[in-house]
């Protein structure tokens, strides 16, 4: 895929996209809205956006087509995974808000990452309402009096590596969770293009790395 050199390329399209979204977020509270139709024209700026982000992210990898996932409460994504490492990326609509999501593979390696990997997460701070959604939680029983002196909710990375430690100590982290960062719906398309491109690339530097450490494990096994 080639990438547009930059997001002038689109500015003509903003006007019908801000009619697009708008419709498609008041059609779950408006009879004179076809839900369906807005839908539609909704896909069609999510598509050109995530798109976007992936023939200008610049990696050696593949993407598969985009498809639409399973419509959600207020709310659809697409789908694209990368051929190299097969793990998904999502980018869709959510409560009236955008969302970039990607799942972490290979949690068990976070062990060897350094110190870089654990900065580059502390970016997607800066870039959207960032969030770890967890999959698999720490038995809550087992874990009552750690839970209770150590309960963190300003620091997504200091819930990251908790839920590792206490996953991999009870049974392992396989089914760790997945990164999130959203953006309001009326965010600007700039925003959107800049932000969710750089948040883009840095999920998947990071799985990238975690996909690294576990084939390099594969051939020394």
């Amino acid at each position: 895929m080639k990438a547009k050199k930059d997001i002038k390329h689109y500015k003509d399209d903003f006007s019908k996209w801000n009619e697009y979204i708008k419709n498609y977020s008041q059609a779950f509270y408006s009879e004179s809205i076809d839900l369906e139709k807005a839908t539609v024209d909704a896909t069609k700026v999510l598509n050109e956006i995530l798109m976007y982000y992936i023939s200008s992210c610049k990696v050696r990898d593949k993407f598969s087509e985009l498809k639409i996932g399973i419509p959600i409460a207020r709310g659809f994504f697409l789908e694209t995974k990368s051929l190299k490492m097969d793990i998904t990326f999502d980018f869709g609509i959510i409560d009236d808000n955008f969302y970039l999501e990607s799942f972490i593979e290979y949690p068990f390696y976070m062990k060897s990452m350094d110190d870089d990997f654990w900065h580059q997460l502390s970016k997607l701070n800066n870039l959207g309402n960032f969030s770890f959604l967890e999959n698999a939680c720490p038995d809550s029983n087992k874990f009552k009096d750690i839970l209770k002196n150590v309960k963190c909710k300003k620091s997504n990375i200091f819930k990251i590596i908790l839920n590792y430690i206490l996953l991999e100590s009870s049974g392992g982290s396989g089914d760790f969770g997945s990164l999130e960062i959203k953006w309001p719906i009326e965010t600007s398309w700039d925003i959107l293009f800049n932000n969710g491109l750089e948040a883009f690339k840095i999920m998947y530097k990071l799985n990238y790395q975690l996909y690294r450490a576990y084939s390099v494990s594969k051939l020394k096994s």
